[in-house]
């Protein structure tokens, strides 16, 4: 790794970059390399996605025993749910087969 960051070095100081400029950036990148970053998710953590019908209050509900029920058997899997607005004209079929 040092012998990396030295030719690093040279090749930049040959291509005429400041050497605080230099500094900087590798101070920057090794501060940043060698601190260690928290796991944004779990990588055994699935999250699904759903899309279900708005129904007024009917969501909250629906949405609380889902969560509840997925926490008690599949501790693993996230459940997100996508409320969608819906026409009563969408479930029915206008044109004819024929």
């Amino acid at each position: 790794m040092q012998a990396l960051n030295r030719r690093l070095i040279e090749i930049l100081k040959n291509n005429l970059f400041p050497t605080e400029i230099i500094d900087k950036c590798i101070n920057n990148y090794l501060t940043n390399a060698l601190t260690s970053k928290p796991s944004i998710q779990d990588k055994n953590d699935e999250i699904r996605y759903y899309k279900i019908p708005f129904i007024g209050n009917f969501f909250i509900l629906t949405q609380k025993k889902l969560d509840k029920l997925v926490k008690q058997h599949c501790s693993r899997l996230k459940i997100k749910l996508a409320f969608t607005t819906f026409k009563v004209g969408s479930l029915f079929i206008v044109k004819d087969p024929s």
